[in-house]
């Protein structure tokens, strides 16, 4: 994971991603890891909100903006690495 970048991708159900995930967005991104439910970076895929701990089943976590993000940073700097931390979930309140 050379020059890794964290993101934090938090939000409601737009971040989780609710967008049918098309086949070129099926694969493992290159140089981005996603932290999964054991605390461990793994390659990451779509979808990337699938470790949520506010996760609203895995049937509801499709494309969202953190797939695009992640492949617009890498493409413009091919010497990072990106970790993302995703917690997205519907309906959820974003303040206390």
């Amino acid at each position: 994971m050379k020059n890794l970048q964290i993101y934090l991708l938090i939000g409601q159900s737009d971040m989780a991603g609710r967008a049918e995930i098309p086949k070129a967005a099926g694969r493992i991104l290159e140089r981005c890891y996603l932290l999964n439910d054991k605390n461990e970076w793994e390659p990451a895929k779509v979808p990337l909100n699938r470790h949520s701990g506010i996760g609203q089943g895995v049937d509801l976590q499709k494309l969202g903006p953190g797939y695009s993000f992640a492949m617009k940073m890498l493409e413009q700097n091919k010497d990072l690495s990106i970790g993302l931390i995703v917690n997205a979930g519907g309906g959820s309140d974003i303040a206390p």
